[in-house]
């Protein structure tokens, strides 16, 4: 499914798109911003990875986000993970990897789309985002754009010999 904002566009991950997923997971300031990825991810891991995205799931979507300046140019992707349609919640993450495109407010509308399409397309009431402690534009984001601070899970992400709190945040559909 293809979401479509003013600023950007959101269309499904394709196995072409492994080459840029691969610039992306090995630029060390996106990982060590991020959880979940590690560096040096291999080619063949990259485009495993979007081979796997690509295929329906009831558990995970993903989207490449593109520029509606530069169409057919993927600059980033976001993703819901662990979609629970029983108690209605899901988790979110986003990474703009092109950083020609940050700060130009398409994080925030690519944000706004999935969220959108989570609570009346998939019936969810609940959103939720685990964001490494000091990554301030992400916390920033999620912020504007409304998720709240659930809490602080202390010392559990351990990168570059430091020990990284990551902050939970929630966004609930209002009713």
């Amino acid at each position: 499914m293809i979401l479509e904002g003013i600023k950007c566009f959101l269309r499904p991950i394709e196995k072409e798109d492994g080459p840029i997923v691969y610039t992306w997971f090995n630029d060390k300031e996106i990982i060590d911003k991020i959880i979940g990825f590690r560096f040096n991810f291999s080619m063949e891991e990259a485009l495993d990875w979007c081979i796997k995205a690509s295929r329906e799931s009831n558990k995970d979507i993903k989207w490449i986000i593109e520029s509606v300046e530069e169409t057919s140019k993927p600059i980033g992707f976001i993703g819901l993970y662990n979609i629970d349609f029983i108690n209605r919640n899901t988790e979110i993450a986003v990474i703009i990897g092109d950083k020609n495109f940050r700060g130009r407010g398409i994080g925030e509308e690519s944000l706004k789309l999935v969220c959108d399409f989570a609570f009346k397309y998939l019936g969810l009431k609940l959103i939720s985002a685990q964001i490494l402690s000091d990554n301030e534009p992400s916390l920033h984001l999620f912020k504007k754009i409304g998720f709240e601070e659930e809490g602080v899970l202390k010392s559990r992400i351990f990168r570059n010999s430091i020990w990284h709190d990551i902050v939970l945040m929630k966004l609930i559909m209002e009713e």
